[in-house]
């Protein structure tokens, strides 16, 4: 398997797809990876009830600051990564713009059928991105049943379902021009949450050894 640079990565796909599809191709694949990671990693620490525990367990407020931080910004980049083509008088990088490269009519044809289930599952997220996160639509701050809502209709199970469909669309493109398959898995993504749930257990081993034994020695444990 050949490793790349993304400047690498970049030039690869302008020999192939051309400069203007290889530019938009290389974005949108840089922007999708990061956001499944994200995403994976937001799972991995808040879905899973015994890790739920352990955070709680460790430092309670400062994780559910960082849960609800971390569940925003993904709402925001699924949002930016499906927005219109163009907002007022401003072009956008967005999935909804991939059609427009694909010279073939056929293969264009399946991409924008595709495009269009996306675009009906995108509702969800738009409406909090665009009342609550991004903007505080005043309407919506007012009312609480509302903001309610809002916050309700984008579950774990809807953000799911948009990234299952944003990876068959990159997939089935990525195939078309480059008969391969491209993994959005984040077991590369080292030192992430797995490695921080396991500090964060012996940590309260630690603790744990440390309150039912007065005579222990922590200075093993102590800064030089």
């Amino acid at each position: 398997m050949t490793t790349r640079t993304g400047e690498e990565l970049k030039i690869y796909y302008c020999e192939k797809l051309g400069k203007d599809f290889g530019e938009y191709f290389f974005e949108i694949y840089s922007q999708t990876v990061w956001l499944f990671v994200e995403w994976e990693q937001y799972k991995k620490l808040f879905t899973d009830e015994k890790t739920v525990e352990i955070l709680n367990k460790t430092a309670k407020s400062y994780f559910a600051l960082q849960q609800r931080i971390q569940f925003n910004n993904v709402v925001l980049n699924v949002a930016k990564l499906l927005d219109n083509v163009k907002v007022v008088r401003y072009e956008n990088l967005t999935y909804l713009r991939l059609a427009s490269y694909i010279k073939d009519e056929n293969f264009r044809s399946v991409i924008e059928d595709d495009l269009v289930l996306l675009k009906g599952e995108r509702e969800a997220i738009k409406n909090l991105r665009d009342n609550l996160l991004a903007h505080n639509g005043l309407e919506c701050i007012l009312s609480e049943g509302m903001k309610a809502d809002a916050f309700s209709a984008v579950t774990l199970g809807k953000v799911d379902t948009i990234l299952n469909l944003i990876e068959s669309v990159f997939q089935k493109v990525y195939s078309h021009y480059f008969h391969a398959y491209i993994s959005f898995n984040d077991t590369l993504f080292k030192f992430g949450a797995g490695n921080l749930i396991y500090m964060l257990k012996n940590g309260l081993r630690l603790e744990k050894i440390r309150r039912e034994n007065p005579d222990y020695d922590p200075s093993f444990w102590k800064e030089n």
